[in-house]
Order: C-alpha cells, then structure tokens, then sequence
C-alpha cells in the first residue's frame, strides 16, 4: 500500500508545481466535505476558524514538510512507511514533523 501514498505524494508535488506556491489553499467546497453533518453554530464557527488557522499553518511548510504531516496525521502512517513514500530516512522524517509541528505552533500561536 505505500506504493499508492507515494504515487499520490508524487501527484501532489505535480499539482503544487501547476499551481503555484500562492495558490494551494483548499476551496471552500473541499473544506464543506470535510465538515461535520449537524454541528451547532458555534461548533460550525469553531470549526471553520480551526481549520483556516491549520490551513494557513501548513501553507508556510515546505511541500516535503506538508505532504510527511498529512501521512502521518490526516493518513496514521507509520514514520518507515512516510519514509519510503519521501524516500528519505526514518529518522529525517522524525526530524521532518518535528520541524513542521513547531513551524505550525509558531504560525498558530500567533
């Protein structure tokens, strides 16, 4: 199975590329599948802020940081599966979502 994460790695720098850095944020209507099917307006607003604060943190990663965070936390790979899928390290990887996680807390915190 690592084989199709890395050949959707590999699509995902492709479309990163064709877009350009400015232009890879989600579209609203990628953002409304992810929502939740009756949350209470509050929670709604919650929810949408988050995930606007999340996707302006993971847009100040590099395209190697971005991509090793959706595997690790959005797919629940393992960090020798994300590396094979880079095709750096086991251990770059942890140095990798370490770098990243502080840069998002740093983005978020603010």
């Amino acid at each position: 199975m690592p084989w199709l994460y890395k050949i959707a790695a590999n699509h995902c720098y492709d479309e990163l590329r064709r877009r350009g850095r400015q232009d890879n944020a989600f579209s609203e209507r990628e953002l409304e599948a992810l929502a939740d099917a009756a949350p209470t307006p509050q929670d709604a607003v919650i929810v949408r802020e988050s995930k606007r604060n999340v996707r302006r943190a993971m847009g100040e990663l590099s395209d190697r940081a971005r991509i090793a965070i959706v595997l690790r936390y959005y797919a629940d790979l393992s960090y020798e599966e994300i590396a094979e899928i880079l095709g750096i390290s086991k251990s770059l990887v942890g140095v990798l979502l370490l770098r990243a996680r502080h840069s998002m807390r740093k983005v978020l915190d603010r």
